[in-house]
Parts: structure tokens; sequence; C-alpha cells
């Protein structure tokens, strides 16, 4: 098994429009300002993305290593990691995206609800 190596990296909002990611070990910080109100982020377990949904519920990912911020979905009302890995779930109306490697976010599968 593979050794895993210990993360010390927070992000938080420093106010609604503008996330920030702290290197809690060298004291390195990344920030991302937004155009509209952020209302939800959450980080990978690596560290190194960040996904979070704005008032108008776009769903964007924020890579802290390129410093690149890039849309991936409109009218997202959920949203998670896929626990210990890089994967990402979102739902947006009736429909469910899953994204397993987000290196190509255009290899998406989607998934239609049945009424």
């Amino acid at each position: 098994m593979p050794q895993q190596t210990c993360v010390k990296h927070i992000a938080y909002l420093l106010d609604q429009q503008t996330i920030c990611v702290t290197d809690l070990e060298n004291d390195i910080q990344h920030s991302v300002s937004h155009k509209v109100s952020i209302d939800f982020l959450e980080l990978n377990e690596s560290a190194t993305l960040i996904i979070f949904r704005d008032k108008e519920q776009n769903l964007y990912l924020f890579d802290v290593l390129k410093q690149m911020k890039s849309f991936l979905q409109d009218r997202v009302g959920y949203a998670q990691w896929i626990p210990e890995s890089d994967g990402l779930v979102a739902q947006s109306r009736n429909q469910m995206f899953v994204w397993y490697n987000l290196n190509n976010m255009k290899q998406v599968i989607i998934s239609l609800e049945n009424n």
C-alpha cells in the first residue's frame, strides 16, 4: 500500500467573493477572486483542487498548483468530491454528472433521472 503524505492545507472564504488556500507548513497562500458571491467550497483530499459554487449555482474548479479557474456546470444544486479520489459528482436539475479525471473535464459521464 502506498504511503500517504499528510497534507496541511486549509481553504476558506476571505470575503464573499475571494477564496484563500493556505499551506500551513510553509505559510504560503493562494487566492482566487470571483465576480459573484460564493456559497459553497470544498478542497479535495490532496489539497490541490477546489470546487466552488456561486450564488447563481454555477460550479467551478480551481487548480491550486496551476492557479487556474475553470467552469464545470451551471444550475448545480449538489456537488461533492468522491472519497479517496479526485473524482467529482454534481447534480444539475434532473442530471447527475461524474468526472473521474478532472485533467480532462470534457470526459464526463451524464446520467438522466428517470421520472
